[in-house]
This record gives C-alpha cells, structure tokens and sequence, in this order.
C-alpha cells in the first residue's frame, strides 16, 4: 500500500480526574471493581483527549502468497500529529428524554382508551335501559 501511513504513539494528555496518578499499573484499585451506578447514568461527562504521532512508511512489495514485511518507516518524510478529542457530552440525554416523552404519550393514549370504553360502556348501558322500557 504506497503512501501509508503507521501509528507511532498515543499519548494521553488529559487523564480523566487523575485516575493514573492515583492507581498506578502495578496496584489494583478501582480500575478491578464495577463502575458506580452512578457513572452509568451519568449526564455530563468528561472530555478525553489523545495527541497520537503518525509517520509514512515505505512503500511495500506484496507478494501474492506470502505474509507482508514488517513496515518501515520513512525517516525523510514528515511526521504528523493528530489531536483527537473523546466527548460523550449529553449523550444518554436524547436517550432519556425520548424515554420520558414516550412513556407520557403512552399514557395518555391508555387513558384516551379507559375514557373511550367507559362512554361505550354508557353508552350500551343506556341503549339496553332504553329498549328494555
């Protein structure tokens, strides 16, 4: 594939709430345990951000049959730096409030219906005293 490019190294800029410098790779901690109830419905999140180092590498031979070769770097050309960004914002708020807005349609249709069988109801109820009389 002429032209490609190789991920170097991710890096994390912006560790959420300091959670590396608490629980360092060696110890367990809260990493090993169930997330919170509260993390699972939480509104508002925490942006992540990654700065990740791209550099092209050499074009490669394929030959039909054989595993590709190891990829090589370019050292001539021009590394570049991608800035990504992580955010979840409000996204289990849609989530929600189509739950809420559906559940008060729902419920106003089931009462729509409970109205309209009881004026049936009276209805029949009528008719039968009517043409019993």
């Amino acid at each position: 594939m002429p032209g490609g490019v190789l991920t170097l190294q991710a890096d994390a800029v912006d560790p959420p709430d300091g959670s590396h410098e608490r629980h360092p790779s060696s110890e367990s901690g809260e990493r090993d345990q169930e997330p919170e109830t509260s993390a699972q419905v939480a509104f508002f999140h925490k942006p992540y951000y990654t700065v990740v180092e791209v550099a092209p590498y050499v074009p490669l031979r394929d030959e039909p049959g054989r595993a590709p070769s190891k990829p090589e770097i370019d050292t001539s050309r021009e590394r570049q730096y991608v800035y990504m960004i992580r955010d979840l914002g409000s996204r289990r708020e849609p989530a929600a409030l189509i739950t809420i807005g559906s559940t008060i349609v729902f419920l106003a249709l089931c009462w729509m219906l409970h109205r309209r069988d009881r004026f049936v109801a009276e209805n029949l109820e009528r008719k039968a005293i009517a043409t019993s009389a």
